[in-house]
């Protein structure tokens, strides 16, 4: 049976994951329909965990990065 309630899922844009120096995700850390919301919770990743690979994507598109140096910030791509 189908669910009835099937509107009601939404497919979030962007995500907020953690990688390792493998390229291998460690942890998908937010889900987010909305890009300045998705940039605010990239900022606040990247504060809270400084020495990790946290990347901001659409999909299957890199937007934002960060490394595991201080300056390893890097812009990928406009917003989608």
């Amino acid at each position: 049976m189908a669910n009835p309630n099937h509107h009601w899922i939404e497919e979030p844009d962007f995500s907020v994951a953690e990688w390792d120096a493998r390229g291998n995700i460690v942890e998908v850390l937010g889900r987010i329909h909305l890009y300045e919301m998705a940039v605010a919770a990239f900022d606040a990743t990247t504060k809270m965990r400084p020495t990790s690979i946290i990347r901001l994507s659409r999909g299957a598109r890199l937007l934002r990065e960060r490394g595991s140096g201080p300056d390893s910030e890097r812009t990928v791509g406009a917003r989608g």
